[in-house]
């Protein structure tokens, strides 16, 4: 896996024990190499922000309804703008609002193990590990 080539595993049944163990011991090694690629410096921080458009005008009213528009699959923001405009007519005041969904328009892809997910939302840097 780390040498960035195909690998191919064949394990001969023996008995259960000896075959969980080789089971757990690949597993164990696969986990890690995914884990390093993952915590790898440019994932690290990654950009979780998403890239959003308002079509409103500008409304100034902190009690404003919002109406986020959220993209289907493999679509953009950019799919909404002849409804939102539209929309900014029929409902004058409200913020209308689209983003990109992460991976999807200019929105960066979330690039992370389960644990890195957790480490992210928890605040925990590789280097505190």
């Amino acid at each position: 896996l780390k040498a960035g080539k195909h690998t191919l595993v064949e394990a001969k049944v023996v008995d259960r024990e000896t075959n969980v163990a080789v089971h757990a011991e690949i597993t164990k090694l696969v986990n890690n190499a995914v884990e390093e690629e993952f915590l790898a410096s440019d994932f690290d921080e990654p950009d979780n922000s998403l890239e959003m458009v308002e079509y409103s005008d500008s409304i100034d009213d902190q009690n404003a309804k919002t109406m986020l528009l959220l993209h289907g699959w493999l679509g953009t923001k950019e799919d909404w703008e002849g409804s939102a405009a539209e929309l900014t007519t029929i409902l004058p005041n409200w913020r209308i609002v689209a983003v990109d969904l992460p991976g999807h328009g200019k929105s960066s892809p979330i690039r992370s193990s389960e644990s890195q997910a957790v480490r992210n939302a928890l605040k925990i840097h590789a280097e505190n590990n």
